[in-house]
């Protein structure tokens, strides 16, 4: 036996005689450069996500009509956040803070905006960091934009027009995500929108390369995951709303999923609602991409999400109109869909 060992030879003399062949320093270059590629290009696209982004914008609520003022405010690690405060059409019924999605800003959030204002809802919209007018360094896809949000709902409560006013959180995407793990941290907060928001940040990335290269998706996000990771110092799979929502019970949540959405699909609301211990909605909107609920139904958004705030605040029925063919009420959708 030892004879026959010693005629094998061990690994790194394999290596050896490898290196020392030209075939076998051809093929451990082209090794080498492959791995650079792959794990280079995993660097690109990761960087082109979390980046920043930023833009001065001269859009503002003046567009919609709505008077407005200016805020400054800083998260907990002193990122400095830039946004607006909208009053209430008459008298306040309560705040409403607005999470935006991963590539955009707070312009993004103003239609929104303009229904809760005509509703007797102030809102307050603002840029997460490496966003807008927002500074930081980059996007942490959800990781540190939950402390924005809560830098934000911390700005609201010291101010003296706005702390004895009941407070909400809307967010869409990424925002939708955030108002979620928001909420789980904060008491102050009475009621949450989330629409098209994802259960974990890891199923995000898989879906979205899913969706861009379909059986290739798995080679192609792994590194970008990877280089993503180490340039948040976080994995994705820390950044789970489904892993949080139950702790918003008792306070109510409504979930709206897009139907036709590819990046944040029906499974993702499923599992959410399946976490979320109180009370809690879902509205299913057939034909509706990645956040286009409010553009598909517009009415019906606007009599949801205000009667949602309504209910959660103040006990006030919901609407009694009637709704559009295969709008489930709203003991139905407490249920999650069949898959």
């Amino acid at each position: 036996m030892e004879v026959i060992a010693s005629r094998i030879p061990n690994s790194r003399t394999r290596l050896a005689t490898l290196t020392r062949s030209k075939p076998g320093r051809l093929l451990l270059r082209w090794v080498l450069i492959f791995v650079g590629v792959y794990f280079g290009m995993g660097a690109a696209i990761a960087w082109l996500t979390i980046r920043p982004k930023p833009l001065h914008t001269t859009v503002t609520p003046a567009i919609y009509r709505m008077p407005f003022e200016r805020i400054r405010f800083r998260s907990s690690d002193n990122t400095p956040l830039a946004g607006w405060l909208i009053p209430a059409s008459g008298k306040s019924k309560g705040v409403i803070i607005l999470c935006h999605g991963i590539d955009s800003e707070r312009t993004a959030m103003l239609a929104d905006a303009q229904v809760l204002h005509r509703h007797g809802y102030a809102t307050l919209l603002f840029d997460f960091r490496a966003r807008g007018e927002s500074g930081g360094s980059r996007c942490t896809l959800g990781f540190r934009e939950v402390d924005d949000l809560l830098a934000a709902i911390e700005f609201v409560r010291a101010r003296a027009d706005c702390r004895s006013l009941p407070l909400g959180v809307l967010g869409e995407s990424l925002g939708g995500s955030v108002a979620l793990m928001g909420t789980s941290r904060c008491a102050d907060v009475k009621a949450v929108v989330a629409e098209s928001p994802f259960a974990r940040m890891d199923h995000a990335v898989r879906n979205h390369f899913a969706d861009l290269f379909g059986g290739a998706a798995p080679a192609i996000a792994l590194p970008v995951q990877w280089m993503g990771e180490l340039m948040i110092g976080h994995s994705c799979s820390d950044i789970s709303p489904v892993a949080e929502i139950g702790k918003i019970a008792p306070r109510p949540i409504f979930l709206i999923q897009d139907g036709d959405d590819a990046l944040c699909p029906p499974a993702e609301t499923r599992d959410l609602m399946a976490a979320a211990m109180g009370p809690k909605e879902l509205w299913s909107v057939p034909g509706a991409g990645h956040i286009e609920a409010e553009v598909k139904e517009s009415k019906e958004w606007e009599r949801r999400v205000v009667g949602f705030y309504d209910r959660a605040f103040y006990g006030a029925p919901s609407d009694k109109r009637t709704k559009p063919a295969g709008s489930p009420d709203r003991e139905s959708a407490t249920r999650s869909p069949k898959p």
